[in-house]
């Protein structure tokens, strides 16, 4: 469900992952979730990231493809992805290539997906 996972324990930054649709200024959903939508505005938050953690780097995946990333900043960070078509979109932190906290997929479905 509405799950993360930090792979190293406890320490490890805090991700946020919900999807907007265009306009709104609530989440029409969080990750875990099921959309029927065409388009969203995909909004990744890392929180608590340690002053001395300067090289991490967040992932977005579709459908377990890299499609963008982005450095993150101590002590927080905001990210936006607009998507493009259906498909699992989930996040990963990352310093290099080692995978300290990933997230559940918000599936976007498409008008009429099952």
């Amino acid at each position: 469900g509405h799950t993360y996972v930090k792979i190293f324990g406890s320490a490890m930054p805090d991700l946020r992952l919900e999807a907007f649709l265009p306009g709104a200024s609530e989440p029409a959903g969080i990750m875990g979730d099921a959309l029927r939508e065409r388009e969203l505005q995909l909004r990744a938050q890392v929180l608590g990231v340690p002053a001395e953690e300067t090289e991490l780097t967040l992932l977005w995946l579709k459908d377990g493809a890299v499609v963008a990333s982005g450095p993150v900043t101590p002590p927080s960070s905001e990210h936006w992805l607009a998507t493009s078509g259906p498909g699992r979109y989930r996040i990963e932190l990352r310093r290099g290539e080692e995978i300290l906290v990933l997230t559940s997929p918000i599936y976007l479905l498409g008008k009429g997906g099952s």
